[in-house]
């Protein structure tokens, strides 16, 4: 009964098509998984921005930002530096400073002020270089930066700007940058689904030519182990149909061969009773000389004869090649 993918070219068929629809599943994954997180990261930039003007025109902070006003005691604590003392900032935690060019004003002139950033995360330490800072950028596109370097890093973080010397407010925007608002990020989870793929095509595609290899092993060390004139059919259709056909004609091949060495036996044997009649015949030969050369040549042909029987014999009567203990064969 033929049985699913028995043929090589269903399986190449087979691969290839699969091949195919997985690395259209791979991309597609991959690129969705691409595009939720520049997503993410863009609404955490445009956020910033809109945070950047409520700070400085005190209009609404963008949705997802809540801006909170310091207590006077934490108020006491920042202007003098102790920020660890200040609610809700973890002792051990690793401060980000991100110092900012606003407007002041009604003038369009960009100058420098006291306004900055300190982030706080028991995690890690933002890397500000990130934040692609020239000299001509904006405070606003600064604070862009750092709220798309924040949504880049999966980090607990508490974020406190300093707008000046006594002025400290507090932002909390998780569901804009936290980790739980951040997509899921599938590259890793599709990378080893790619290589596992991969790794099955392989194996697949090995095991398919693996046959081929182990029954031209078995065929160029047939003359080694013995005369064998059938073969196992396993593997791919197309070598199940070769292998078959190899049998057929080996076995076609040993009918005629001991065909002919029956054939030729019989001939062989047949000549062994003239050959009797002439040495009989011979010994009555009077002429010691005349009867010693025909008796040489008797001897001769008789002996010609008894070499095709035993190669007939050794034909006819060959047996399969068969395992054996060696402590038997010696004892």
């Amino acid at each position: 009964m033929k049985t699913w993918l028995s043929s090589l070219s269903d399986r190449v068929l087979v691969l290839t098509i699969t091949g195919f629809v997985g690395g259209l599943i791979i991309m597609w994954f991959w690129n969705h998984s691409v595009q939720n997180w520049h997503l993410y990261q863009n609404n955490a930039y445009h956020a910033g921005r809109m945070l950047y003007n409520s700070l400085v025109h005190l209009t609404d902070p963008p949705s997802g930002i809540n801006i909170g006003e310091l207590s006077p005691a934490d108020k006491q604590y920042a202007m003098a530096g102790e920020y660890t003392r200040i609610q809700g900032i973890p002792q051990n935690s690793r401060l980000t400073i991100v110092p900012l060019k606003r407007h002041t004003g009604n003038t369009a002139l960009l100058t420098l002020s006291n306004m900055r950033f300190m982030i706080f995360s028991s995690e890690i330490t933002f890397p500000t270089r990130e934040l692609n800072r020239t000299s001509m950028q904006s405070g606003a596109e600064t604070t862009a930066e750092l709220s798309k370097l924040l949504a880049s890093y999966c980090a607990n973080t508490v974020l406190l700007v300093q707008l000046d010397t006594k002025n400290f407010k507090t932002i909390e925007g998780s569901s804009v940058w936290g980790c739980e608002s951040a997509p899921r990020d599938l590259r890793l989870i599709v990378l080893i689904a790619a290589l596992a793929f991969v790794a099955s095509v392989t194996t697949l595609s090995l095991n398919s030519t693996r046959d081929f290899d182990l029954f031209a092993k078995t065929l160029r060390i047939r003359n080694i182990i013995g005369s064998n004139s059938h073969f196992e059919s396993r593997g791919p259709k197309e070598l199940r149909n070769l292998v078959s056909a190899l049998n057929d004609y080996l076995q076609s091949e040993s009918d005629n061969i001991e065909k002919r060495a029956a054939l030729l036996s019989g001939v062989s044997h047949d000549l062994g009773t003239p050959a009797t009649r002439l040495r009989l015949r011979t010994a009555l030969i009077e002429d010691a000389d005349l009867r010693g050369k025909l008796e040489n040549d008797i001897d001769s042909m008789t002996s010609m004869i008894d070499s095709v029987l035993q190669y007939t014999r050794a034909e006819l009567n060959s047996e399969l090649p068969r395992k054996l203990f060696l402590n038997t064969l010696v004892e």
